[in-house]
């Protein structure tokens, strides 16, 4: 029994055994037949262990009982947890997984336990569980890719372990990787029937998260948290809806709040809250705040892959010291992890001037062609949010030196935006440059350059969509229709149905538009569904580009609280969305203008002129009126 209970404990998240022979020998040596839980804590620690187990095993007819208690030598002579079974002598060994089963699931310390013995439970197979520990421990410690790879192995294991695949769709968030994430989930939904009704609650509401169906799962989260207020999990998930999504319906970053400070009430240096709350206080310019939030983090989690990210963040934030420390800290991270490394300086920083100087560090011979030019994208993107349009358009040409699909992609996207009215010369050599263009050999970028790659196997269609753009600025209508017709043809039914369709909604949703049909057009547009993790990487996902057009649909049409809240859907998500923060904000301030409400007018106008305030002559006349409506 103590080789077989060693051997299954053994390599259990972050539980090693001691050796069995060296255990058995001090038991010889001390000739104690049965310790008793003074003897055996003073033995285990001789031995350096920090547990132990006593039990015994009691034969009666043709079954035997197993009984197993586990201790810690920290905590005195009381059991910290109590397991057992019953079979025949043949069935011995699973008798023995599933005692190590019990003991591990009961042991589990603080906000783990739950899910530990839910995981038991939904698991007959103690490797399975083993691994799940795995992952665990890995992502507890921030490494997220082999937590991943854990929770991989554990549902490879058991291709029915709901609790493991609802782990895995977390790790793969983590891990950004929204595709594993979001079959994960679906798959802990569909073999959630062992589960108590709590307990699928949970998953059913990360299944709506991943799927885009915020309302609901929001929803969810809110009545879980309503009959168990003390559900750690339902609250941390709940102000990851609230971060993630809520600026896509213009709500503030700040709405997480009360979730965050729910959970760190039970968890003061979690590590999830603790890098939202490190964002949303940076994107409030709060400096102090991000400092000793960030210093928390790196003490109670130094290994995680996050680490360098909440470090540039607190670098893009400082003086001239701080930003050399963090180009330092860019130069010595390997390109895997650097577009991760910046992505809060990119997304979350008030000013943009810090995030420049470090992102401009990536454009570096030493570099993947590919990182230098997803740099160079996102630099283009920050000029544009200044009104800058021709710096950014000799950043678009540099970076196509190096993935001229990347540079094909954006360049097109900013031509099409609605917010500027591209001359027909321009728009006939984009539609040329598009109908040359081979996106079908494209080759895929490395999978683990993950927010780099975000646009593998997806460039034939992307380059239909623009083509569809194109049409319709041109007033091809029926081109347009064509290519919406196109994207819904795909094999794959999941791009289908969170990134195609509704491209092909927005392109149907433009056609009508021209012809002056603004009530069906935005009808055409439908539901926002958008999917958070992918949307904060690539401008296709998030559809920034429908989300202005849906704003100023709805203002046409008298729907203003709508469309203000769309108005102000473009500051705190993404970098790549910012782009429509200064002329959303000007349609925003001559809709409260034409309102009466002449204090929200002016601000919306202010923040025109604070973004484009040096912008390029075409962009003046915008900022000339708004800096007049605010004088007058």
């Amino acid at each position: 029994m103590v080789n077989l209970l060693s051997t299954s404990l053994d390599g259990a998240g972050e539980l090693r055994s001691s050796d069995p022979r060296a255990l058995l020998a001090l038991v010889r040596r001390e000739n104690v037949a049965v310790p008793e839980p003074r003897d055996a804590r003073e033995m285990a620690g001789r031995l350096g262990a920090r547990y132990y187990v006593l039990g015994s095993v009691v034969e009666a007819g043709d079954s035997l009982r197993v009984d197993a208690a586990i201790y810690d030598v920290q905590r005195g002579a009381d059991a910290v947890a109590n397991a057992s079974a019953m079979g025949t002598a043949g069935q011995l060994f699973s008798m023995v997984d599933r005692l190590a089963a019990q003991l591990l699931a009961a042991s589990a310390p603080g906000s783990q336990s739950r899910a530990t013995r839910i995981a038991a439970v939904t698991t007959s197979s103690l490797p399975a569980l083993k691994a799940y520990l795995e992952g665990e421990r890995e992502f507890r410690a921030g490494r997220y890719q082999p937590a991943t790879e854990a929770f991989q192995r554990a549902v490879a294991i058991d291709s029915q372990f709901a609790l493991g695949f609802y782990r895995l769709s977390i790790a793969a968030e983590w891990a950004i990787r929204p595709d594993v994430a979001r079959s994960a989930a679906a798959q802990a939904v569909r073999h959630a029937d062992r589960l108590a009704e709590h307990d699928r609650a949970l998953l059913d509401a990360l299944l709506d998260a991943r799927l885009g169906r915020v309302d609901e799962a929001e929803r969810r989260y809110l009545a879980i948290t309503a009959s168990y207020p003390d559900d750690v999990e339902a609250w941390l998930q709940l102000s990851e809806v609230q971060f993630h999504y809520g600026p896509l319906y213009g709500r503030p970053l700040t709405d997480a709040r009360e979730a965050q400070l729910r959970v760190l009430g039970f968890e003061p240096d979690n590590a999830a809250v603790l890098l939202h709350l490190a964002r949303v206080e940076a994107a409030a310019g709060n400096r102090a705040a991000v400092d000793s939030l960030a210093a928390q983090f790196v003490q109670s989690s130094p290994g995680s892959d996050r680490v360098l990210e909440i470090e540039v963040l607190r670098a893009a934030l400082g003086d001239s010291a701080e930003l050399q420390r963090g180009i330092a800290l860019l130069d010595s991270a390997s390109a895997v992890r650097l577009p991760i490394g910046l992505f809060g300086a990119l997304n979350y920083t008030v000013e943009p001037e810090g995030s420049r100087r470090l992102a401009a560090t990536l454009d570096s011979p030493d570099l993947p062609p590919s990182i230098r030019a997803w740099a160079l994208v996102q630099l283009a993107f920050l000029d544009v949010q200044e009104g800058r349009w021709r710096s950014a358009q000799e950043r678009l040409a540099e970076a196509a030196r190096y993935d001229a699909a990347s540079a094909m992609l954006h360049r097109a996207l900013l031509t099409l935006a609605p917010f500027r009215a591209a001359p027909q010369a321009e728009l006939n050599a984009l539609q040329q440059d598009l109908a040359g263009w081979n996106a079908a050999a494209v080759a895929a970028l490395p999978v683990e350059y993950t927010s780099v790659s975000i646009h593998n196997g997806l460039h034939e269609r992307l380059k239909s969509y623009l083509q569809g753009l194109v049409a319709a600025r041109l007033g091809s209508d029926d081109a347009a229709l064509q290519h919406a017709a196109s994207l819904e043809q795909s094999p794959d039914s999941v791009l289908v149905t969170v990134l195609f369709r509704p491209l092909a909604r927005g392109l149907r949703s433009a056609a009508l538009e021209r012809r002056g049909d603004h009530a069906r057009a935005l009808q055409a547009l439908g539901q926002l569904d958008v999917h958070y993790e992918p949307a904060l990487f690539s401008p296709f996902y998030s559809r920034a580009l429908e989300r202005f057009r849906r704003a100023r649909l709805l203002d046409t049409l008298g729907r203003h609280e709508e469309a203000a809240r769309f108005y102000s859907s473009f500051r705190d998500f993404s970098l790549l969305d910012r782009i429509y923060e200064a002329p959303a904000a000007y349609y925003l301030g001559l809709m409260r203008e034409r309102q009466g409400q002449r204090e929200q007018a002016r601000q919306a106008f202010r923040l025109v002129v604070e973004r484009w305030g040096n912008a390029d002559p075409e962009f003046q006349p915008i900022v000339r009126d708004a800096r007049r409506r605010l004088e007058s």
